[in-house]
C-alpha cells in the first residue's frame, strides 16, 4: 500500500509529520511526500506540488489540482492523507480526478477560514463541502468536527488529538542553577517574572492583545517580562509584518521577540508563566509542551485550546481577544508559581508521541483492513 502525504506547507510535515512517516515506514508502507518544498524535507521521498500558498486566483487553483492529481497518478498513489485547510480540499479534488482508492483528511484546526466568518463566507462553504466527502476524517478536537456540521455516514470519523509530544525534549527546570544560566544567555535576570509564548506571529494567535497585557502588567511591576519565540509567516496573510514586530522592539524593550528556533526546549525553563491567546486551533502544540514542562498555562476558551488544558483543568482559561481578563490571569498565575503542579503526567498519558502512535495505527489499521478487503473503504 503506498501512502501519499499532501500539505501546501513543508513545515507542516518536517516540525509534526516525520515521525508519523518514520512509523507508517516501519509498518511496510511505502511514503511519499508532496510539498511546495520538497528540499527542506530529508529522510522521505519528497516531490514538487505547485501550489503557492497565498495565490486564491481560480485559474492558479485549477492548475495545482491537476498537477497534483497527474503526480498522484504517475506516483500510483493508493491512499492519500492531506493536511492543512488548502492541502484537504486541493488533494481531495485531485483525488478524484487521479482515482485514488481512499482519502484521508487531517483536521489540524479549520484556521482563517472559521474564524474570519463572514470574510471568508463562500470559501468555506466549498472547503466544507468538498472535506465532507472523503473517505476518512481525522479531528484533533471535537469543536471542529461540530463546526463541520452533519458527515455524511460513509465517511468514517478518528481522533488523532495532536502530532505528538516527545516528553525527552520537554522537561520542567528543576535546577535553579540551569535556570539562572539560561536567563542570562538571553539577557535575563534571575527575579525576572517573563510570560512565554512559543508559535508563529499571526494577529489570529492573540499576539496584539498578548502584547498590550505585558505593557499593563509592565508599568505596574518592571520585573515582568516578554518572552517570544516564533516568526512571521510570509505565507499567512495574518501575519504580523516584520515593520510592526520592528516597531514593537523599539517601543516595548522588555518583550524580547527571538525568531524562530529549531529546538525550543530550553526555552520552557526559562519562562514563569505560559500565554497562548489564540482565536481557534486544532491541538497547540506549544501549549501541550508548556504543560509537559508543568509550566502555568493561559490560553482562551476556543477551539483545541480549551481541550488542550481539559476545559480549565490543567490551565487558565480566557475570552478570546480580550486583553484585560487575560493580563488578569497572567498576572494571577505569576503570583501564584508552579509550585505542586504536576501536569506532565498527564501529557505523557495522553498527548506522548507514543500514544499519538498508538492512535495513528487504529486509523491505519482500519485503512489497511478495508482496502485489502475491497481495494477501497
Amino acid at each position: 500500500m503506498k501512502i501519499g502525504f499532501v500539505t501546501n506547507s513543508s513545515k507542516n510535515i518536517l516540525h509534526y509529520r516525520l515521525s508519523w512517516i518514520k512509523h507508517l515506514q516501519k509498518r511496510g508502507f511505502e511514503v511519499v511526500v508532496f510539498s511546495p518544498n520538497p528540499e527542506d524535507i530529508t529522510g522521505v521521498e519528497s516531490i514538487l506540488w505547485k501550489v503557492d500558498r497565498q495565490d486564491i486566483k481560480i485559474v492558479s487553483i485549477l492548475k495545482s489540482i491537476y498537477n497534483l492529481s497527474c503526480l498522484l497518478k504517475s506516483e500510483k498513489i493508493d491512499v492519500l492523507h492531506t493536511f492543512t485547510p488548502k492541502g484537504n480540499v486541493l488533494g481531495t479534488i485531485a483525488a478524484r480526478m487521479a482515482g485514488v482508492k481512499t482519502t484521508i483528511n487531517n483536521i489540524t484546526g479549520l484556521g482563517s477560514l472559521f474564524i474570519n466568518t463572514e470574510q471568508y463566507k463562500i470559501r468555506r462553504r466549498v472547503a466544507t463541502f468538498v472535506i465532507k466527502r472523503v473517505d476518512y476524517l481525522v479531528f484533533q478536537n471535537i469543536d471542529d468536527k461540530k463546526s463541520l456540521g452533519i458527515i455524511p455516514e460513509k465517511t468514517k470519523v478518528f481522533e488523532v488529538p495532536g502530532s505528538g509530544i516527545v516528553m525527552d525534549k520537554f522537561t520542567p527546570c528543576l535546577d535553579p542553577e540551569e535556570k539562572r544560566t539560561l536567563r542570562a544567555k538571553y539577557g535575563f535576570k534571575e527575579n525576572d517574572k517573563i510570560i512565554l509564548y512559543v508559535g508563529r506571529l499571526l494577529y489570529s494567535k492573540g499576539i496584539k492583545e498578548l502584547v498590550s497585557s505585558i505593557e499593563e502588567l509592565h508599568k505596574e511591576d518592571p520585573f515582568i517580562k516578554g518572552l517570544f519565540i516564533g516568526g512571521t509567516d510570509s505565507g499567512n496573510p495574518d501575519s504580523i509584518s516584520e515593520n510592526v514586530i520592528n516597531e514593537w522592539s523599539k517601543s516595548f524593550p522588555f518583550i524580547k521577540i527571538l525568531g524562530s528556533k529549531e529546538e525550543v526546549g530550553e526555552f520552557y525553563k526559562i519562562g514563569d508563566v505560559f500565554a497562548f491567546p489564540s482565536y481557534r486551533e486544532g491541538m497547540p502544540a506549544s501549549v501541550l509542551e508548556a504543560l509537559s514542562c508543568n509550566m502555568p498555562v493561559i490560553t482562551t476558551d476556543v477551539a483545541g485550546c480549551r481541550q488542550a488544558v481539559q476545559y480549565g483543568k490543567w490551565g487558565d482559561i480566557v475570552p478570546p481577544r480580550d486583553s484585560e481578563h487575560l493580563a488578569e490571569s497572567l498576572k494571577r498565575n505569576l503570583e501564584m508559581g508552579s509550585q505542586g503542579r504536576n501536569t506532565r503526567k498527564f501529557m505523557e498519558e495522553n498527548f506522548s508521541i507514543s500514544k499519538i502512535l498508538h492512535s495513528l495505527d487504529i486509523l491505519y489499521d482500519d485503512v489497511e483492513h478495508s482496502f485489502r478487503t475491497t481495494g477501497k473503504k
